[in-house]
């Protein structure tokens, strides 16, 4: 799923369902435990598509998961 989200992605960066595509990732990401990346997605939403209506979401979505993510002391 994240390859095909990817290449919509890649070929419609201006596509209104863009930051969805990217929400979706992360989404993903967050179930596959790749936080960081879910992260980065978000951050996409955030910076490159401020005016979308999935942006609170997003934003909220950051928040959380900086919030669960290891810090470098609980992983020593």
């Amino acid at each position: 799923a994240i390859a095909e989200l990817s290449k919509s992605l890649s070929e419609y960066p201006q596509s209104a369902v863009a930051p969805e595509a990217l929400f979706q990732i992360s989404e993903i990401n967050i179930g596959l435990q790749r936080k960081e990346e879910a992260i980065e997605n978000l951050a996409k939403i955030v910076n490159q598509y401020p005016e979308a209506e999935i942006m609170t979401c997003s934003t909220i979505n950051v928040t959380v998961t900086k919030v669960t993510l290891p810090t470098s002391s609980t992983l020593q």
